[in-house]
This record gives structure tokens, C-alpha cells and sequence, in this order.
């Protein structure tokens, strides 16, 4: 089985190849703001990488969300398009869960171990999801959902070690720092260009999703936000007098 995976709901914007377990190509951009100039020409490097034509591919995983509401609409535009172009299925990966995967692809799971994702939401939110390692399986613990610092802090008490995947840690470690310098001790924060999601960890779980044949439904598929995003434009618009 063969998948094109796409990641651009993060600050991440890449591409890669999945081919019965293994990356056989990836290649990507960590910046912001640069998905729609750069995401098509990263699908044609990862493809001309691993010598695999669009019509080969067996499937498409996408990046679905929460994250950033531009590069999440610019991701799943892409392969909707691909999609139609080529006849493939669309698997929707959830975004936190590609994060927990990526944990393991660096290795930094155990049995013992939390693996916390965190998206920054803005203001002092966190988009979050908590996961475990389960003999290579990832078992959901807590739903993605959005949660404040002292709330994070709250529902993990309990927890002896917690490893943070995701751009939320930028924000969230000096935060636990000050608010909490004891319980920052069971939090355990890799190194950031480890913790970041990848189009390869979003195409693993798409692999997986699309041999248990969960596709999606075109013409119904959105990303998943979480919050409401024409909600936060009004909010955040100006007031008009005439």
C-alpha cells in the first residue's frame, strides 16, 4: 500500500511517501505562513523522491485539524484535488494523534509514559489530546479538546511522566516553569524539532486508517477546528460607524 501524506495544519508544511510501513521519501518546510506557495512543489519533491507517480498512489492522508485554520484549509484543498484528479480515497488523520505518533517515531515512548499533544490555540488556550502506548498502539486517553494551562496541569496529576509533543510547548514549558516549578519536573519537553508534527506521521496512522478502509466523504470533509472560526474573525474585527 502506498500513501501520499500531507501535513499543514501546524507551522510544519510537508510531504511524504508511505509505502507499507516505511517513509520511503519526505520532505518539508518548518515556517510559517509559506503552505500555499510551497506545499504542491514539497508533493512533487516527495513523489519524484521515491519515483512514484500520483496515479500509483492508493490512497491520500491529510493533516485534519485543530490547527492553523489557513494551512488546515490549504492541506485538505490540496488533496481534495489530488483526490478527484486521480481517483484516490482521502483518509482525515486528526492532528494531535500524528503528534503522539511522532513521539514514537522518535522514539520517545514507553509503557509508563502520558504522551501529551498541544497545539497553541491563542490567547492562554491549548488545543490538547493525551495518549498511550498500548504494544505499538495508540490509545486515546483524553479527546482533543481546548484547555487552559492550569487546566492541563489539573487533569494531569496524576500522571508520572508526561512527554509534550507540539508547538503548545513553546508556550506552555516557560508558563509550568514559573506557575508550577514542582509539577514541571513530571513534564518532559524533547527537543523542538523532535516534537513537531510530520507529513511521515501523519501518513503511518493514514495507512493504518485506510487498510481499516475509515476513508472520508468528499464533499462532506472539513477540518476539524474545534473552535469556531468564523466566531474568532468577528471577534476580532473593528467596529464600523458610518
Amino acid at each position: 500500500m502506498t500513501i501520499l501524506a500531507i501535513e499543514t495544519a501546524t507551522e510544519v508544511c510537508g510531504a511524504a511517501i508511505i509505502q507499507n510501513g516505511a517513509v520511503i521519501s519526505e520532505a518539508s518546510i518548518t515556517a510559517p505562513h509559506i503552505h500555499s506557495e510551497k506545499l504542491i512543489g514539497l508533493i512533487d519533491d516527495a513523489l519524484r523522491r521515491a519515483a512514484i507517480d500520483p496515479g500509483r498512489i492508493d490512497g491520500i492522508a491529510v493533516s485534519i485539524g485543530p490547527g492553523s485554520f489557513t494551512g488546515l484549509r490549504i492541506g485538505l484543498s490540496v488533496a481534495k484535488g489530488i483526490a478527484f484528479a486521480c481517483g484516490k480515497p482521502v483518509v482525515p488523520v486528526p492532528t494531535l494523534k500524528a503528534l503522539a505518533a511522532q513521539a514514537g517515531r522518535e522514539s520517545l515512548l514507553n509503557s509508563a509514559s502520558l504522551v501529551l499533544t498541544m497545539i497553541d490555540a491563542g490567547r492562554e488556550e491549548f488545543y490538547i489530546a493525551a495518549y498511550r502506548d498500548s504494544r505499538g498502539t495508540l490509545q486515546e486517553v483524553t479527546p482533543p479538546r481546548a484547555a487552559t494551562p492550569d487546566e492541563v496541569v489539573r487533569r494531569f496529576a496524576d500522571e508520572k511522566r508526561i512527554v509534550v509533543m507540539g508547538d503548545g510547548a513553546d508556550k506552555f514549558q516557560p508558563w509550568l516553569t514559573v506557575a508550577h516549578p514542582s509539577p514541571s519536573l513530571r513534564f518532559l519537553f524533547p527537543q523542538r524539532a523532535r516534537r513537531l508534527c510530520s507529513a511521515a506521521a501523519v501518513g503511518v496512522i493514514g495507512e493504518e486508517e485506510l487498510a481499516a478502509g475509515h476513508t472520508a466523504d468528499l464533499a462532506r470533509l472539513e477540518p476539524a477546528y474545534l473552535k469556531d472560526f468564523r466566531a474568532l474573525v468577528r471577534e476580532h474585527q473593528p467596529e464600523v460607524h458610518s
